[in-house]
């Protein structure tokens, strides 16, 4: 083939490259995630790796680069058939070492975690980062004229198209080895033009297209296989728009896992006692109940009260038809389902209720802790009928409350008490909290018998963990000046963070000192072009994160718009660039009205959080990402021109932006939203601009 032929198939390795790489990204951090328990850090930490090794995938690009063009296109093709085929490498590397190197339902460490994800993700986005370079230097061995702009453009464009393809197709019908396998496709296509045009041998060309494409199917094949080892015998699997659902059996006991923590079993009868018949003893005569999350064993006490109304909140359908099929909830239960956010179904309703039972997860999520805020607890006080009670309970102590135990318990009173008068928390391995307008009685058995309701656990044992003594001691433990948690300032997840390094005896110290001394040493090697860049990259991709973050928050679920809002912050990048070639004179003007108007777009969120109510549309989050990202693609070609124009610059530009981008999630995940809020992020994000500014006003 001639050398425009070569050229068109390498510009195309790099299109369905980029495909492939948005793809891989969305479905290997949701793979993570599910993993780890859903954990907004895992987001924050894998995007890191990811990030930090494409930015030095970048930097390696321009070592050792062949002089024929011949010898760099068939480089460029073999890099590219290996890129085809690790994600999958990668997301059965995932799946098969978790099961290897954490025992099976218990949890990891910072570090353990970190180490893990570095090891699976890093080889993938080396090669992601390290591929664009050597396309660029094939084409302009071909074609002189060959732009950097266009260049990292159609990689850009990839991204988006991979984003959107994602977001809107993929995750509906797929799941994620059949995703992969449809993203890998076009790019094992493109690879086998660009070999061909490159004269491989066909003794060379068939068995390496065969074996790449036996490797993207073999992944589809032992997807059920492999989805989740180590629990017991599967009964069933479902990828939903808001999670995975696996359902488990093990010595005779069914379980159902949602993102990979169990949600429901049939193990914990006393756990559903517990959970109805503390609230509902407190209430003379209880009609209508509404409860959030939960068990079929929880509806099944339910009905020893003979209720008007049980309305059953679970917002994905599956959950409830796996637990049916599975014998965890009966096919014939007499509530009503509703399958809609907790939050969102009390914020619209007119309903009030004699008691709201929310049974959900421990608040170590920002997803999960909006249901532990002053927010949803006025909601749920404003839906409660005279003399009604809200109850939720949390992972408690048997006879000695750890400090850091102490403060979660502390601020959870605390919150609720700015929305009821009277918050009774009762000891146990699970501390509940019933929260009420008039007192709390806690002759919770003698109520039980009066009612003549029978129990097992919660009347008979109630006083062998709940007595006086033991309440006093918990009063005693509580600090009366904890701070309230809110939706924006979640200051349970700062708690949960510090547990779960006290439980692993680890601190994030010596990671932080690290990062930050390997990003000053970056820094300082970084003319001013690059840290406007590298800020640049901060910032979005910091921004990227606080979105998700914040989209959790207001909207309760984040795995089906996942897609949406990482394809939001790459698709203003590629116009930004395209407008930017085009004013070449503008130079480092448009790297300052670039800066100037990232600190205008931030401003502009902190406000639309600040002010906005709870139906805040999503859509803004969406033109968001789009502006800023616009603006964040405007810098890009004017830094290579203030560093040059050659390769060396492209490759030390994309290096930094990348870098920048990798730092970003790093500091709004596990510093600034747990430590500094969503506006203190906010903040800090902007001062970061601003010192930008300055260095932007050095580039000509």
């Amino acid at each position: 083939m001639t050398p425009g032929h070569r050229g068109k198939a390498a510009e195309a390795v790099v299109l369905t490259a980029g495909i492939q790489a948005t793809v891989a990204q969305l479905v290997i951090v949701r793979e993570l995630m599910t993993r780890f328990s859903g954990n907004e850090f895992v987001i924050a930490v894998t995007l890191f790796a990811w990030l930090a090794a494409g930015g030095l995938g970048a930097r390696l690009a321009v070592l050792g680069l062949p002089a024929e063009a011949l010898r760099r296109a068939r480089g460029l093709a073999a890099w590219a058939l290996a890129m085809t085929v690790l994600p999958t490498v990668t997301l059965l590397s995932i799946r098969w070492l978790r099961a290897q190197l954490f025992a099976p339902g218990t949890s990891a460490g910072f570090y353990p975690i970190l180490g893990f994800i570095v090891l699976t993700v890093a080889p993938y986005s080396l090669l992601a980062g390290f591929l664009v370079p050597r396309a660029l230097a094939l084409l302009r061995a071909l074609r002189p004229a060959a732009t950097a702009a266009r260049v990292y453009g159609l990689d850009n464009v990839g991204n988006v198209a991979g984003g959107a393809i994602f977001a809107f197709v993929l995750v509906w019908c797929t799941t994620p080895m059949t995703a992969l396998m449809s993203a890998g496709a076009p790019l094992l296509a493109a690879a086998a033009v660009l070999l061909k045009s490159s004269n491989v041998p066909r003794r060379v060309l068939a068995p390496a297209l065969a074996g790449a494409g036996l490797v993207l199917g073999a992944g589809a094949w032992v997807e059920t296989a492999t989805v989740d080892m180590g629990r017991g015998r599967p009964l069933f699997y479902e990828e939903t728009r808001y999670g995975r659902l696996t359902v488990f059996q093990d010595q005779g006991e069914a379980t159902l896992f949602r993102d990979g923590r169990p949600a429901v079993t049939t193990r914990d009868p006393a756990g559903a006692e517990a959970a109805v018949h503390y609230p509902l003893a407190v209430v003379d005569r209880p009609s209508a109940v509404l409860v959030v999350g939960g068990s079929g064993a929880m509806l099944a006490e339910l009905e020893k009260y003979r209720l008007d109304t049980v309305d059953y909140v679970e917002i994905d359908p599956a959950a409830v038809r796996l637990q049916i099929a599975a014998g965890l909830m009966p096919a014939d239960a007499s509530v009503n389902r509703i399958h809609q956010d907790g939050r969102a179904y009390l914020a619209a309703t007119g309903r009030r209720y004699d008691a709201i039972v929310l049974a959900v997860a421990e608040p170590d999520t920002l997803q999960l802790n909006r249901y532990f805020t002053e927010s949803f607890f006025r909601l749920a006080a404003d839906h409660l009928r005279p003399g009604g009670v809200l109850s939720f309970s949390v992972e408690g102590y048997a006879n000695y409350i750890a400090p850091v135990q102490a403060r979660k318990l502390s601020i959870l009173r605390q919150t609720a008490a700015r929305c009821f008068r009277h918050v009774a928390v009762l000891p146990g391995e699970r501390v509940f909290f019933l929260c009420r307008q008039d007192p709390v009685p806690l002759d919770i058995p003698e109520r039980l018998a009066a009612k003549g309701i029978p129990t097992t656990y919660a009347g008979p044992y109630f006083y062998g963990d709940i007595d006086p003594g033991r309440i006093a001691a918990l009063e005693a433990a509580l600090d009366p000046a904890a701070p309230v948690n809110t939706d924006f300032n979640p200051q349970l997840i700062r708690v949960m963070f510090a547990a779960w390094f006290a439980k692993f005896a680890t601190s994030p110290t010596l990671f932080a000192l690290a990062t930050t001394v390997l990003a000053a040493f970056c820094l300082r090697r970084m003319g001013a072009a690059e840290y406007v860049l590298w800020t640049s990259g901060a910032v979005v991709m910091g921004s990227e994160i606080l979105v998700i973050f914040a989209f959790q928050v207001i909207r309760g679920y984040i795995y089906h718009q996942l897609g949406l809002i990482v394809t939001a912050f790459l698709a203003g990048l590629m116009p930004g660039a395209l407008l930017a070639a085009r004013r070449p004179a503008w130079g480092g003007r448009l790297l300052v009205g670039a800066d100037a108007a990232m600190i205008l777009l931030l401003a502009g969120l902190a406000g639309f959080l600040a002010l906005g109510g709870p139906g805040r549309p999503g859509v803004v989050f969406v033109g968001f990402g789009l502006a800023l990202s616009l603006a964040a693609g405007l810098q890009f070609p004017a830094a290579v021109r203030c560093r040059g124009g050659g390769l060396a610059a492209a490759a030390r530009a994309f290096g930094a932006d990348l870098a920048g981008a990798a730092a970003g999630p790093l500091m709004m995940g596990l510093v600034l939203i747990p430590y500094g809020g969503l506006f203190g992020a906010i903040a800090l994000m902007m001062l970061l601009k601003l010192s930008s500014l300055a260095a932007a006003r050095r580039c000509p």
